[in-house]
């Protein structure tokens, strides 16, 4: 493939066009094609990531419409617990009366599994 080809093929996929209608106007297979916009990803940088602050970059193609917030699964991951555990709060257990801490977001309403089907077994 040329230089000239190259281009034309950027300039094309750029304007919108799918590797099949750019494969018919070069006269070029639609794989070839695919190939090389594929190993020419443009990367785009977003910001820093949430938890340890490196930079997150993505290939355009890739990106979709959501702006990343973690640069790893991992990142993401340690923010979550890191967040989650900052919402905790304390409640009482409705079978036994001990006090026990739960993630906000929860509606726990025993201490324990044994409570709770303890609870269940009374109410029958």
């Amino acid at each position: 493939m040329t230089t000239e080809e190259k281009n034309q093929i950027l300039n094309l996929n750029r304007s919108g066009m799918t590797c099949r209608q750019i494969s018919t106007a070069l006269n070029i297979h639609h794989s070839t094609i695919s190939n090389f916009l594929e190993n020419n990803k443009k990367i785009e940088t977003f910001g820093h990531c949430q938890t340890c602050g490196l930079e997150i970059e993505i290939p355009i193609k890739k990106r979709g419409g959501i702006t990343p917030r973690f640069c790893s699964d991992q990142c993401r991951f340690d923010w979550h617990k890191k967040y989650t555990a900052m919402k905790t709060v304390k409640r009482i257990c409705e079978f036994c009366g001990k006090e026990f801490t739960v993630v906000s977001y929860r509606k726990n309403k025993f201490c324990s599994r044994d409570c709770a089907n303890k609870s269940q077994h009374e109410h029958r």
